[in-house]
């Protein structure tokens, strides 16, 4: 059995395992506003993805206050009025034209209160399960761990990603 690969700070995640036997897709990209993505694939399927997506740069105010609102609330299934208020959070998850929503909810990983959102990506046919966190105390900045596959492919990898997901300790 392949051992996992430990990552450490990245964003808001003080250390997690990649699921075992994957491997980082290069570098990890970083885009001009500060976001960066780090990927890991199984070695047979480099179109599957577990992916870390951290967003310093701030999201306005007003949308950080809902957000830390709705993480705040007891839990619940999140109604299509409170996802429309997340569109800077969940950015194209928010939209009904580029992905449908089977579930979204409130919940902790780890300690940390967390959006979970599962659904498919409908023009890539991509499933996709995200945990979404703030990244600091006001909201403003966006941590995602996320696995994404080919609808095919999905169930294949989701509890190695599932399980990676639940090895998370937070940096707050």
């Amino acid at each position: 059995m392949q051992s996992a690969s430990e990552i450490t700070d990245s964003g808001a995640i003080r250390r997690i395992l990649a699921p075992a036997g994957w491997r980082e897709s290069g570098a990890a990209e970083t885009m001009p506003d500060g976001r960066f993505v780090r990927t890991f694939s199984p070695p047979e399927a480099a179109d599957v993805h577990f992916c870390l997506y951290y967003r310093p740069g701030p999201i306005s105010l007003e949308s950080a206050g809902a957000f830390l609102t709705i993480l705040i609330e007891p839990f619940h299934d999140l109604p299509p009025e409170e996802i429309a208020l997340l569109t800077d959070v969940l950015e194209s998850m928010a939209l009904p034209e580029s992905f449908v929503i089977h579930e979204c909810g409130t919940g902790y990983l780890n300690g940390k209160r967390i959006i979970r959102v599962a659904g498919t990506w409908t023009r890539l046919g991509r499933n996709t399960v995200v945990v979404v966190t703030n990244a600091d105390e006001r909201g403003c900045r966006i941590q995602q761990i996320y696995y994404s596959a080919p609808s095919g492919q999905f169930l294949t990898y989701l509890n190695a990603a599932t399980d990676a997901m639940q090895t998370v300790e937070w940096n707050q």
